[in-house]
């Protein structure tokens, strides 16, 4: 089990959760500890392409240019480690306590678009999953490699946390949507082992990768043991325990 190590939030960091619903971190991961996880993702894409069956040619061109890929730990040991990793916990102690579960893992990578087919539409996670305890949870978007507004980085909505925002399906994106206007969009803008982290209702979505690369990036979610979808009461996502006491288990 590893220890309790020392607090990676600093109190600016925590007010900037409170009050405009994110805040940025320095580089909290080296590019060894990064660069396993990210050819797994890129293996995982790869996978995901073979797996869309060649009669649905529009669903496979989506898939192609913008990859669903949760739970990335189930078919990846490596990245089942790297989600253990002493940053992840830290941050937990910090955020959340002593007992953290994590609740959602998913590679978030982004090809190069040329018809904005990988624009994600602004939207409330909790919008998606309403659960028991929104609150307490937090996200984290993690750079595998340079994050930019060319390359489709994610944008967050400040202080539009507080509340759920109307949506609308976005019937091209295939995705729900809600409007920011009023507020400051922030881009994260990241280099490799930053990131961005966010609560559960913050209102973030990105524009196309218009770059000649790949958008690279990791997505974790944790909250306290237990959560629960508030309409049929089952329990919410991974469920994979990640601090009992404050240690890993």
């Amino acid at each position: 089990m590893q220890p309790q190590g020392r607090a990676v939030v600093t109190d600016q960091q925590r007010r900037e959760l409170a009050e405009r619903g994110f805040f940025f971190t320095d580089a909290l991961f080296a590019a060894a500890e990064l660069e396993p996880t990210r050819r797994e993702c890129l293996r995982l894409y790869r996978d995901s392409i073979e797996k869309i069956p060649e009669s649905n040619p529009s669903h496979r061109t989506k898939q192609r240019l913008r990859p669903f890929l949760p739970a990335p730990q189930d078919a990846s040991e490596i990245i089942a480690q790297f989600q253990r990793h002493p940053v992840f916990q830290q941050l937990a102690r910090d955020l959340i306590g002593p007992d953290v579960d994590q609740t959602w893992s998913q590679g978030c990578l982004k090809l190069p678009d040329v018809d904005a087919w990988t624009r994600f539409p602004f939207h409330q996670d909790g919008r998606f999953a309403m659960i028991d305890r929104q609150d307490s949870g937090f996200s984290c978007f993690l750079a595998l490699g340079p994050l930019s507004p060319e390359n489709g980085t994610l944008h967050f909505a400040a202080g539009a946390h507080r509340a759920l925002l109307p949506h609308t399906w976005d019937e091209r994106q295939e995705w729900w949507s809600c409007d920011v206007d009023g507020f400051e969009v922030v881009p994260g803008t990241l280099e490799p082992g930053q990131m961005v982290v966010y609560r559960l209702m913050t209102p973030h979505g990105s524009p196309p990768n218009e770059s000649g690369e790949i958008r690279e990036a990791f997505l974790m979610t944790f909250n306290v043991p237990g959560v629960r979808l508030v309409e049929t009461g089952e329990l919410f996502g991974d469920q994979r325990p990640l601090l009992r006491g404050g240690r890993a288990v």
